[in-house]
């Protein structure tokens, strides 16, 4: 599964979690999530695990 969830605002990307083989710079290669601008280290996530971040983050709103 390439990319979990593309998660937008106003046209601009929020979060995503990815695996692609690209970025072998990435501590948690081939894992890694695209948030905002940034990329940052992820582990391998799930259905689930995405559900509790949005369920998290609606409670913050």
């Amino acid at each position: 599964m390439k990319e979990i969830l593309d998660k937008y605002k106003d046209g601009k990307l929020i979060i995503r979690w990815d695996n692609a083989m690209h970025w072998r710079t990435v501590k948690t290669f081939p894992h890694h999530m695209h948030v905002n601008d940034q990329l940052c280290d992820s582990k391998e996530v799930t259905l689930e695990d995405v559900i509790e971040h949005i369920h998290i983050s609606l409670q913050k709103n």
